[in-house]
């Protein structure tokens, strides 16, 4: 029997794109019914035609055909049945249909017309029943970004332009393009990528950074997608973590460093008496002998992956008061060790606090010690491995307690004339072994400038922070024998040529005062420069503001400074949104390509988590950290971060390590009894126990 009907698609076999499906419209094309002898819908029907309602549809029943995804730009499909064809041309997602004379057991083919870079779902077949199925696909099936911090943005594949919002501290991104369709080209800017594989990273400007996805089809067609990836809003906490042994007054977090995928944290004052790496870590019969632990992310979580301790752990060696990292190489500074020896002799405790340096290497997720450092002349109180950085097979260290009275270009580490004047080692690994390249003095040596107590080193150019420094000058160099503004604080920058590191700058802030303790902290990146300076008082706010307004005692402020080819100039002059004083604002930074991060640890708010409420000061000591992004050379704070579990004196913001799209920041003065990642954050019954944080 044949018989006419209305054939109507509809949305039963849509395409979802990256979870999401948007129906716009239905677009109905009408063909008049040839068979003149049907019956009008409104006349008496024929008996002798009727069909059996219970075996067949009815005359003009209504017979489910597809739906349309990716309607860009209109797509014309031409019906072919019993040697007529009927034209529909789609114009918009969603169902779609056409009348047309069918039968059940009637052959049917679709086929598109023009170039169109779109694929048909059962074009051809029988009529078996009420419903064709049809599906129009057109473009990509699947578009996503991934990177730490994964942006969630609404895609629909009949939309071309798109906006991703990111933390402020992402640094790049990859694309996933999915099109599961032999021939298919798919490119991700310049790069050739495969179907549901991501791209490779792709760097994020200051501003929007527009990524552009194009998928060529087998016929030439091309269809292209924008996402435009826009750095803003505030970094998310993801990971909360304690020691595997938490014990009270441990202060794990006193020093966190990043590096990729692998995090470092310091708790100075652990109390093992366990030696090397995976020891007992439950001996507490070592008072202060101090610990590292290495944490991992693996499948977007963080594990730990080793509790390191020194190879000759003693009672108040503050094992892991500095550490740095960079790929599979670790160092650790433990300056109270004691050995007086220059070598390896690492029992012979005649020289107290004189301070040790360990470096440890990785191969294939296993740690083991690589060296053990000692000053050329360790003396008492030296405090070598007070800080340390490292950058490629370099690595620098600082002894803020060094003794000798000698200046640059004339060092003599034997000539112990002024107390605490500090000094800078340099070393250099050729293949296993760790090679003194360097020990450097500041060029106006004097007893309590605490020359290396802070440094940081990138490529071939390094930077010295003597936090005791007593001149009275502002700005780069300045008079430096001018000793006018007590522990007002300076920084010196170094250049090395060959083997050989000469003097390139002197550093000042642009307001030095006594007792700010310019360079306390430091960071670099590329040809900046960040200084934290703990004491300086001004009562500003943000960037920019009243450098001499001295109303807010230890606020802290934080300096940044930029290399021109030719000289060091400031940049930029930035205070906290909030400040207060003693929050000592700057007693850490972490300096990336433009983003920073600073501690201000005696911050007060109670409010936890990012961009709550900076004027609740109830919490005293609990502790702030803050990012500032650069656009140029125009720097903005762009986040408050709190902790989840703000505390009175938790010192959140002890420190800060910024690494990609990673933000880590120590928490000394937290006090959860908790184990591990992810614990028990308002257990409050191990005081001083120390937490880290970790923010995407």
């Amino acid at each position: 029997m044949q018989w006419n009907v209305s054939l109507v698609l509809s949305a039963s076999s849509m395409l979802a794109l990256a979870g999401c499906q948007f129906i716009v419209g239905v677009e109905d094309t009408t063909v008049e019914r040839p068979d003149a002898a049907l019956p009008d819908a409104a006349s008496e029907p024929d008996a002798a035609l009727e069909p059996d309602a219970a075996s067949e549809p009815d005359a003009g029943a209504l017979v489910t055909a597809g739906t349309a995804t990716g309607i860009i730009e209109p797509v014309t499909l031409q019906f072919e049945h019993n040697g007529v064809s009927e034209p529909l041309t789609i114009t918009e997602d969603g169902p779609f249909g056409v009348e047309v004379p069918l039968s059940i057991g009637d052959p049917y083919t679709v086929t598109m017309m023009g170039t169109f870079p779109c694929t048909l779902e059962n074009d051809t077949g029988i009529v078996e029943a009420e419903a064709l199925m049809i599906a129009v696909r057109c473009g990509l099936t699947d578009l996503a970004l991934s990177g730490p911090s994964e942006p969630e943005f609404e895609f629909a594949p009949n939309r071309t332009a798109f906006d991703a919002d990111v933390s402020p501290i992402a640094r790049e991104m990859r694309v996933i393009a999915t099109l599961d369709l032999s021939g298919v080209v798919l490119e991700v800017g310049d790069e050739t990528v495969a179907s549901g594989v991501p791209s490779a990273p792709i760097a994020l400007g200051a501003s929007d950074t527009p990524i552009e996805v194009t998928a060529t089809y087998p016929n030439g067609a091309e269809r292209s997608h924008t996402i435009t990836v826009r750095r803003t809003g505030d970094p998310v906490q993801v990971a909360y973590a304690k020691a595997s042994n938490t014990e009270l007054d441990d202060e794990f977090g006193y020093h966190v460093a990043i590096s990729g995928d692998t995090l470092v944290v310091g708790a100075w004052q652990e109390d093992s008496d366990a030696d090397g790496v995976g020891g007992d870590a439950d001996d507490n019969t070592a008072s202060n002998s101090g610990a590292v632990y290495v944490f991992r992310l693996i499948d977007d979580a963080w594990v730990q992956e080793a509790y390191i301790k020194a190879s000759n752990s003693g009672n108040d060696d503050w094992f892991g008061r500095s550490v740095s990292i960079e790929g599979d190489t670790l160092a650790v500074g433990g300056l109270g060790e004691a050995s007086g020896a220059p070598g390896d002799a690492p029992d012979d405790d005649s020289e107290f606090q004189s301070g040790a340096v360990y470096v440890y290497r990785r191969a294939g997720g296993v740690w083991s010690q690589e060296a053990y450092l000692k000053a050329s002349h360790p003396d008492n109180e030296d405090f070598f491995g007070i800080d340390v950085d490292l950058s490629g097979d370099t690595l620098v260290i600082g002894a803020s307690g060094e003794g000798s009275a000698s200046t640059h270009g004339n060092e003599d580490p034997a000539n112990n004339g002024a107390p605490d004047s500090g000094a800078v080692y340099v070393y250099r690994r050729v293949d296993t072994t760790w090679e003194l390249e360097a020990y450097l003095k500041s060029p106006n040596t004097q007893i309590d400038d605490n020359f290396g107590h802070s440094v940081a080193v990138v490529g071939d150019v390094l930077a010295a922070g003597a936090v005791g420094e007593d001149s009275d000058a502002d700005g780069p160099n300045g008079d430096s024998s001018d000793n006018s503004a007590s522990t007002s604080g300076a920084v010196y920058i170094y250049r090395r040529s060959g083997t050989v590191w000469s003097l390139d700058s002197y550093l000042k802030a642009s307001n030095s005062d006594a007792n700010d303790e310019f360079g306390f902290s430091i960071s670099m990146f590329g040809n900046r420069l960040a200084v934290g300076a703990i004491g300086e008082s001004s009562d500003a706010t943000g960037v920019g503001g009243d450098q001499d307004s001295n109303g807010a005692s230890s606020s802290g402020a934080v300096y940044i400074f930029r290399y021109t080819g030719t000289a060091w100039t400031q940049e930029a002059y930035i205070k906290a949104s909030n400040t207060d004083a003693g929050d000592q604002f700057g007693r850490s930074v972490s300096l990336s390509d433009d983003a920073l991060a600073v501690g201000a640890f005696g911050e007060a708010s109670a409010a936890p988590g990012v961009g709550s409420d900076q004027a609740d000061n109830n919490a005293p000591g609990s502790g702030a950290a803050y990012v500032f992004r650069r656009t140029g050379a125009a720097w903005a704070q762009s986040s408050y971060i709190k902790s989840s579990n703000p505390n009175e004196n938790d010192n959140f913001g002890f420190n800060v390590a910024l690494s990609d799209d990673t933000l880590v920041v120590g928490a000394v003065g937290e006090s959860s009894a908790a184990n591990g990642v992810g614990g028990d954050q308002g257990d409050n019954d191990a005081s001083r126990s120390g937490a880290v944080y970790v923010f995407y």
